[in-house]
C-alpha cells in the first residue's frame, strides 16, 4: 500500500478525538475549499467553483484532513468551528 497514504492515516484521529489545539493553520485556499466541502460539495463541485482541477481540490483536501486531524468530511464543519474559522 501507499506508504504516504498509509502515514497520513496514522496521523488523523477520528472526530471524538479532535484536539482544538493545533500546530499547522490552514492557508486561505486550504479554508475555502474546507468551507465549500463542509456544505456539502464535491471535490467536482468545488473545482468548478474555484476554477482549478478536482484533482488540487483533492490534494488540498488531503491537506485538509491531516490539519484538522478528521478522517471524514462530515467532520470538517465541526473542526472549523472549534477552531473559530466557520
Amino acid at each position: 500500500m501507499n506508504t504516504t497514504f498509509e502515514n497520513t492515516a496514522q496521523r488523523t484521529r477520528p472526530l471524538p478525538g479532535l484536539d482544538p489545539s493545533y500546530d499547522d493553520d490552514l492557508t486561505p485556499r486550504e479554508t475555502e475549499i474546507a468551507r465549500l466541502a463542509s456544505l456539502g460539495l464535491t471535490n467536482k463541485e468545488i473545482g468548478q467553483t474555484l476554477d482549478i482541477s478536482h484533482w488540487t481540490v483533492g490534494a488540498h483536501m488531503r491537506r485538509i484532513f491531516s490539519k484538522l486531524k478528521v478522517k471524514r468530511r462530515a467532520a470538517i464543519q465541526y473542526a472549523l468551528t472549534i477552531r473559530g474559522a466557520a
